[in-house]
């Protein structure tokens, strides 16, 4: 519900799953600070205890002092659905460029996002599925009671080819960061961390009951897969959907309709949202700018006008 219910949720418990239905809705909401104050300063503390996951995180300073939270190695995972379109037309110019977006793994559902109706099958869990589970329930990386609350965390090691990947992986984005613009290098930016922490997860989800888990080869391949994918497809989303402002988000938004031929009277139809001087204002400037074509085509009748993306 706010900021500092975030805070209290993660001093209540260090390690906690906060899952979301309809996140693109409680993202456009966020980025409205006028309006949702409470929830505008959410990505801001998920960032910083993002950033302080091996450290000391610190909340706001009270008069108080005993009010001042203090979380050791705080690890909030937040999962969040929501329909694909929702979701990226909720992001904003500053979310792509002050890191929130490039902290972020997008997934999207393949096909068209429907499924037809299922029956359960009513097969039980696997047994080894059961005793994964409950193996990371039960640990605890240090010996005591307060092992939830001042972790000793257990360093997983890299083979030495497996380093060297890791490494080669974060001298390309070193390398490529000042040649790109301003948004994509802040979300590159963000990509050798989360192919460290995949590799991580893959490591620990394939060896589980090792407390001595070691990286190899094929969980740092598997990350840089993954972690590659995901960005480029997240910068492609983002010029798609993110805009300055209303007019430019509605240029995009006009933009995505043309993926498939569009009549005249169609695209009339699919848009009427807008004032029609504001559409041939916007289909004007797709053309001169070569994103669009209009294609004249006879039709037994009178001509129809036909647009498409170029």
């Amino acid at each position: 519900g706010s900021a500092a219910g975030v805070v209290t949720a993660v001093f209540d418990d260090p390690v906690i799953l906060l899952q979301f239905d309809e996140i693109g809705r409680m993202l456009e909401t966020m980025n409205n600070p006028s309006k949702s104050p409470h929830l505008f300063n959410v990505a801001t503390v998920l960032m910083q205890m993002y950033s302080a996951s091996d450290a000391l995180w610190i909340g706001d300073a009270y008069a108080d002092a005993k009010k001042v939270k203090r979380i050791n190695q705080p690890h909030p995972v937040l999962y969040g659905t929501s329909t694909a379109d929702k979701f990226w037309e909720s992001l904003t110019v500053e979310s792509v460029s002050d890191g929130f977006l490039g902290r972020l793994l997008a997934f999207e559902a393949g096909g068209d996002g429907y499924v037809p109706r299922q029956r359960p099958s009513g097969e039980s869990l696997p047994e080894s599925l059961i005793e994964s589970v409950r193996w990371w329930v039960e640990w605890t990386p240090t010996d005591g009671n307060l092992g939830d609350y001042n972790p000793v965390p257990v360093v997983a090691q890299h083979t030495d080819e497996a380093l060297k990947r890791l490494d080669d992986h974060m001298d390309q984005i070193g390398e490529r960061r000042p040649k790109d613009e301003r948004s994509a290098a802040a979300v590159w930016s963000r990509t050798a961390g989360k192919t460290s922490k995949l590799a991580l997860i893959f490591t620990c989800s394939r060896q589980t009951g090792n407390q001595e888990p070691t990286i190899e080869l094929q969980d740092v391949d598997r990350a840089i897969l993954v972690s590659n994918m995901l960005t480029r497809k997240m910068l492609r989303k983002s010029s798609e959907h993110v805009a300055e402002n209303e007019y430019e988000k509605a240029t995009k938004r006009v933009f995505r309709l043309l993926a498939k031929p569009l009549t005249a009277s169609q695209l009339t139809r699919k848009t009427q949202w807008l004032k029609r001087r504001d559409r041939n204002e916007i289909l004007t400037a797709l053309i001169d700018g070569g994103l669009i074509t209009l294609e004249v085509r006879e039709s037994g009748g009178r001509p129809v006008n036909v647009y498409q993306q170029s």
